[in-house]
């Protein structure tokens, strides 16, 4: 008997599946051992390879601290603030 990981066409895992010994995996299918611990919390195939996918929840957020980010125009008016500030200190204003 065989493990069969199934992948979907984007590479996102979908299920396992026990076949016999003379079966010959599709594209979508990676031959596992039976008795060995899949060490993937989230598999997906890439290039043939199974790696590490990203949970649904890892993308949500990568996207809101990437949404965070300051756009090169905040950080400018951010380093203009600054420098009125230090000029108002170095004259006593503040």
């Amino acid at each position: 008997m065989k493990k069969i990981l199934v992948f979907d066409e984007n590479g996102d895992y979908t299920k396992d599946k026990i076949v016999n010994d003379d079966y010959i995996p599709l594209e979508n299918e990676v031959l596992v051992e039976i008795d060995k611990p899949l060490s993937f919390y989230s598999p997906k195939l890439v290039n043939g390879e199974v790696v590490e996918g990203k949970l649904q929840a890892d993308i949500e957020a990568e996207e809101l601290l990437k949404s965070l980010e300051p756009s090169e125009d905040e950080v400018k008016q951010a380093e203009l603030q600054i420098a009125i500030l230090n000029t108002m200190m170095e004259v006593g204003l503040l």
